[in-house]
């Protein structure tokens, strides 16, 4: 801990809602964490679900009053500021939202009285801890999300067998299918998004139509533990453990496992979250047979060095990361430096399409 501040946020009581649970991130995905000891509930985001389809750019809310706003601040007119926000507001047919991946939930099975309830937040490792006691044993759980390894991880340990079950349910997510190592949750996001910006309400639409449907996502979790896994279509059970490891990542495994869940379900289109992931579709796609760009159409988010290597090439969406660090890194100076940077500041950073092959060609898609 050191120094005048500490580093760490501890309460002796769980989360009771939301708002007061610890936020866990990597930049891609990230939680909120509750620390129930008795239902445990992860608020799961990831960085790639929108509402929205493509389209035409929905009315109102443009550049241009964008700018007149951030530089009506700059002159000190915050006033003016705001009623030509809130104008533009009103005139906004449609604001498209980041959307939530779900709740993961842990549920421990049975009566859960605890004693020494303890749940922190340190900021030195980034880890969210809980500790109590049940019928005179210890458990812990601790929970962390790694850039580097790009993995969600939550696990528990107890000094006495314990049993739960996980279920993936809320946000967007539509089903949700349980086997032995894990879950498959799939979900939709909406079409479009009717909250109006000043008004805060309006109505999510999901349409029937393809062109109008908001993206369908798919998520694995994966469990590790010395307990007995029991599937079923309340969620997946786990019974007589001391210690479960549950988690989800970015890796070519878990590409592997999910390419091989969505072409059993009839899925001929994947959106990969990053390169690592698509290179086990690739994996998949070779192992079983299926050719890519015909068969199977990906298209991999963010930069892969190997993109340009696989056969055929990897259609990709980049984001200019050095740019935005870059960026990032004289804001953080100016703002050390004491350096007056005033009013609303809007950076764009544009990313390109990388196309490559690995997406067939529609002979009858819909044009924009």
């Amino acid at each position: 801990m050191g120094g005048r501040f500490s580093r760490k946020q501890v309460f002796h009581r769980p989360a009771a809602n939301w708002h007061e649970g610890f936020p866990i991130g990597s930049g891609r995905m990230g939680a909120v964490v509750c620390g129930d000891p008795k239902r445990e509930v992860l608020a799961v985001n990831e960085d790639t679900l929108w509402s929205g389809y493509p389209g035409e750019t929905w009315p109102g809310f443009s550049r241009e009053a964008s700018a007149k706003a951030a530089e009506l601040c700059r002159l000190g007119r915050n006033r003016g500021a705001m009623e030509l926000l809130e104008a533009e507001g009103r005139e906004a047919g449609d604001v498209q939202m980041y959307a939530p991946f779900g709740n993961v939930v842990l549920e421990f099975q049975g009566e859960r009285p605890v004693e020494g309830y303890r749940r922190e937040l340190d900021l030195g490792d980034a880890v969210v801890r809980a500790a109590y006691t049940h019928n005179g044993r210890q458990y812990r759980h601790a929970v962390f999300c790694s850039a580097a390894d790009q993995a969600l991880v939550y696990r528990v340990e107890a000094g006495e067998p314990f049993s739960l079950r996980i279920t993936a349910e809320d946000g967007f997510l539509r089903r949700t299918e349980y086997t032995p190592k894990g879950f498959m949750a799939q979900g939709e996001c909406p079409g479009r998004n009717g909250f109006s910006v000043t008004q805060g309400r309006g109505v999510l639409s999901f349409s029937d139509k393809p062109e109008e449907r908001g993206m369908r996502y798919a998520g694995l979790g994966q469990v590790d533990t010395d307990g007995a896994c029991l599937p079923g279509v309340e969620g997946l059970l786990i019974e007589n453990a001391t210690r479960i490891t549950l988690y989800g990542e970015y890796s070519r495994q878990s590409g592997y496992e999910g390419a091989g869940y969505l072409l059993s379900k009839g899925v001929t289109g994947i959106v990969s979250c990053n390169g690592e992931v698509s290179l086990g579709v690739y994996e998949y796609a070779r192992e079983n047979r299926k050719v890519i760009g015909e068969d199977i159409s990906i298209v991999s988010f963010g930069n892969l060095r190997e993109a340009g290597w696989v056969n055929p090439m990897l259609t990709s969406i980049i984001q200019p990361g050095e740019q935005m660090g870059r960026k990032a890194v004289e804001v953080l100076i100016s703002r050390i430096q004491h350096e007056e940077i005033g009013g609303i500041h809007t950076n764009y950073f544009t990313p390109t399409l990388r196309q490559g092959e690995s997406v067939k060609r529609m002979e009858n898609a819909y044009q924009l």
